[in-house]
């Protein structure tokens, strides 16, 4: 229920205090750390990104509550399924496309090959005689 009434109220607290926000902090880690209570580690890791987001550009990299996001974000890394599923295709929070495979790009090397093979045998026919 606590959980409910935070999401709820989060689009409100961007409304009126705007998206960078003490207000807006505080809701996204308290909704991440009620998601990490339930073991939803992926969505716990969407909100404190979020936050983390938000404070490094307040405050900066340095300061202690930024700090203090980042290692639980470290700590959500370590999670083998969130760090596959939320921290490998995405960057600054945004999943990224990854390029499709092309397997006809494929790269011949027959005919250098067969320079090597008739320089070789050239020099090898040219010492016997």
């Amino acid at each position: 229920e606590a959980l409910e009434i935070l999401c709820n109220s989060l689009q409100n607290k961007i409304d009126f205090y705007g998206d960078f926000s003490e207000e807006v902090i505080q809701t996204q880690s308290r909704i991440g750390a009620l998601y990490l209570k339930q073991l939803d580690s992926l969505s716990a890791a969407e909100r404190f990104k979020a936050c983390f987001d938000i404070q490094e550009f307040l405050y900066g990299s340095k300061d202690p509550r930024t700090c203090k996001t980042k290692e639980t974000l470290d700590m959500l890394k370590k999670d083998p399924t969130t760090a596959r599923a939320f921290f490998s295709y995405k960057r600054d929070g945004v999943l990224q496309e990854r390029p499709p495979f092309q397997s006809f790009h494929r790269i011949s090397h027959a005919k250098d090959d067969l320079k090597l093979f008739q320089k070789v045998k050239h020099k090898s026919t040219t010492l016997k005689n």
